[in-house]
C-alpha cells in the first residue's frame, strides 16, 4: 500500500452513464476516502451513437447527484464534506452560442454545489483575468484556478489551439520551432509557463491546476521554476507547521 500527503481529487465524466452507475462510482469514492471529484460533462456521443436511456447530460446534473449520494451518506461527514470541482472556460466553449453563456452555465454550477473551478487551457493572462472579471460581475463567488500545462510541445500547442480556438503566441512557436534539441524547446517552454502562471497569479489566480498530460517532468520543472511555498507536515517537536499564501499549488 502507498500514502501521500497529496488529497486525491477523481474526475468523473457523466456522459453515457445512468444515475445509478454514477451513484455507485461516487460511493465507492467516499467509501475510499475521496473528498474531492471535478464534476464534468465529458466528450458527447460521436455521430449517430444514442446514449443510453435516462443517462446524464450535463455537469449540473453529475454536481447535484454529488450531493445527493453524499447527502445519504451522512455518517461520512465526520471525514470531512466533499469538495466538488467544475470546468470554466477562458475563451467561449466551442458548443456555446457566447461567452456569456458559459459564464451563466458556470454560475448554475456554483448553485447546483460547486465548490470551485478550473479553467480550461489558456495561452494570453487577459483571457483568465477578462473570465474572472465577468464571472465576478455576474455572481460567481467560487474560486477560479487556472488550468496552465508546460508549453513545450509544438504539437501539443497546434492541437489545444485548434480545439480552443485561441492561437498561441506566435513568438513562442517560433521560438520552439527553432530550438535545436529537446533541452533547449523544454527550456523555452518551461520559462514561458512559469511567465503565463505567474501573470495569472498576479491577476487574482488563488492558485495554479498543472495539465501534465503525462509529461511530468516539465510539470514538476515549472514547479521548481514557481517556488509555490509548500505545507510543512510538522516539526520535531510534534507541532504543525504551515505557510499560507495566495501562491500555493492548487492540484
Amino acid at each position: 500500500m502507498q500514502e501521500t500527503t497529496l488529497r486525491p481529487l477523481a474526475h468523473l465524466t457523466c456522459v453515457g452513464n445512468s444515475p445509478q452507475e454514477l451513484a455507485e462510482i461516487i460511493g465507492e469514492l467516499l467509501d475510499v476516502g475521496v473528498r474531492g471529484i471535478l464534476a464534468l460533462r465529458g466528450d458527447r456521443p460521436k455521430d449517430g451513437e444514442t446514449p443510453p436511456p435516462g443517462s446524464l447530460r450535463y455537469a449540473q446534473d453529475l454536481i447535484e447527484l454529488i450531493r445527493r449520494v453524499e447527502q445519504r451518506r451522512s455518517a461520512l461527514l465526520c471525514a470531512g464534506r466533499v469538495a466538488v470541482g467544475v470546468a470554466a472556460y477562458p475563451t467561449r466553449h466551442p458548443e456555446s452560442p457566447s461567452e456569456a453563456h458559459d459564464v451563466e452555465v458556470l454560475l448554475a454550477k456554483q448553485r447546483s454545489g460547486a465548490d470551485f473551478a478550473i479553467t480550461q487551457v489558456f495561452f494570453h493572462t487577459e483571457q483568465y483575468a477578462d473570465l474572472l472579471a465577468r464571472a465576478r460581475r455576474a455572481g460567481v463567488t467560487i474560486p477560479i484556478i487556472p488550468g496552465v500545462m508546460p508549453l513545450t510541445s509544438l504539437r501539443r500547442l497546434a492541437r489545444l489551439g485548434e480545439l480552443t480556438g485561441v492561437e498561441p503566441a506566435p513568438e513562442l512557436i517560433e521560438r520552439l520551432a527553432a530550438a535545436d534539441t529537446d533541452a533547449e524547446r523544454t527550456r523555452i517552454g518551461v520559462s514561458a509557463t512559469v511567465d503565463l502562471a505567474n501573470a495569472a497569479l498576479d491577476a487574482g489566480a488563488p492558485g495554479i491546476h498543472l495539465y501534465t498530460f503525462n509529461e511530468h517532468a516539465a510539470a514538476l520543472d515549472v514547479l521548481d521554476k514557481l517556488a509555490l511555498p509548500r505545507p510543512h507536515r510538522g516539526n520535531k517537536n510534534g507541532g504543525n507547521r504551515h505557510t499560507a499564501s495566495r501562491r500555493q499549488l492548487a492540484s
